[in-house]
C-alpha cells in the first residue's frame, strides 16, 4: 500500500499499489515501470514539501516565500530564520534536501519493488526533521 502518491493533478492516500484479477494477472493502478514511479515519487515528495512550508508559513503569518523575503530583508530575525531553515545552500536547507534526495537517493531505488516500499510521507518527514537540525524554526 503506498501511502501518499500524487499522479497528476490527484494526490492519493493509502491506495493499493497493485492487485490480482480472477485469472491471476496483476492489476496495477499506479504507474508500472520505475521510470514513471520515479516520477510519481518526485512529484509526490515536491507536493508534500509544498503542503510541509504551507503549514510552516501559515503558523507564522506569512502569506509566501516572498513575505519571508521581503521581512528577512529588513532583518526580521523571524524570518531570516524561515528563511534559512527553507533554503540555506550551506547548511542543507530543507529545499535542498529534498532536491538531493530526488536527484541523489530516489535513482537508487531501481525495481518496483524497491520504490513500492517506500513511504514517501516518511521520507519527507525524515528530510523535515534533518533540516530543522541544521536551520532551526524561530
Amino acid at each position: 500500500m503506498l501511502t501518499w502518491i500524487k499522479l497528476g493533478n490527484r494526490v492519493f492516500r493509502n491506495i493499493e499499489a497493485k492487485y490480482i484479477d480472477e485469472n491471476g494477472n496483476e492489476i496495477w493502478n499506479v504507474p508500472n515501470t520505475v521510470p514513471e514511479l520515479q516520477k510519481a515519487f518526485s512529484d509526490t515528495l515536491v507536493w508534500l514539501e509544498k503542503r510541509r512550508l504551507n503549514e510552516i508559513l501559515d503558523q507564522y503569518g506569512y502569506n509566501s516565500l516572498a513575505d519571508v523575503q521581503f521581512y528577512a530583508n529588513q532583518n526580521d530575525a523571524e524570518a531570516v530564520a524561515i528563511l534559512n531553515f527553507y533554503s540555506n545552500t550551506n547548511a542543507n536547507g530543507y529545499d535542498d534536501l529534498i532536491w538531493n534526495w530526488i536527484n541523489n537517493t530516489l535513482p537508487t531505488y531501481t525495481t518496483l519493488e524497491q520504490l513500492l516500499s517506500l513511504d514517501m510521507q516518511a521520507v519527507e518527514e525524515q528530510i523535515y526533521q534533518q533540516a530543522i537540525t541544521n536551520n532551526p524554526l524561530p
